[in-house]
């Protein structure tokens, strides 16, 4: 979640980018939520017919199928697909770290199998950002 108030800082923290990373920032949240569902009902079932119910039981509470499982992990990719076009057009990040970004947007939509190449994608495009290593001082003009 730092990597997106970094990415603000760098786009210039006007109303776009504050407004994109409050989106990527929900959309993280969302995520952390489904993973952390995820997580908790594998611990707990016993065998995949309990692990069946107990997340039909979880997505039958209203709104949260929608919210965790549906929209709200969107946002997270929504968020950085802005933000990294709107770097890229005015020149704070190189094209192909928007470009990495993009990719692992799209490659994210052929489903869960393709999860290790959207994350070396996300890697190539992200690392930076995580450690703080890209400043105005240093990005490319």
């Amino acid at each position: 979640m730092p990597v997106f108030l970094e990415l603000r800082r760098l786009a210039g923290r006007g109303l776009v980018a504050t407004a994109t990373a409050a989106v990527g920032l929900v959309g993280a949240g969302c995520s952390l939520a489904q993973i952390s569902v995820d997580v908790v009902v594998g611990a707990l079932a016993r065998d995949h017919e309990a692990m069946r119910g107990m997340f039909a039981n979880v997505q039958s509470v209203p709104g949260v199928k929608l919210v965790v499982y549906t929209v709200g992990p969107v946002l997270l990719y929504l968020g950085l697909l802005v933000m990294f076009c709107q770097l890229a057009l005015t020149r704070a990040i190189p094209v192909w770290r928007a470009v990495a970004v993009v990719l692992a947007v799209l490659v994210s939509l052929l489903g869960l199998d393709a999860l290790p190449v959207v994350g070396l994608l996300l890697c190539a495009g992200l690392t930076p950002f995580a450690r703080g290593g890209i400043s105005s001082a240093t990005a490319p003009n």
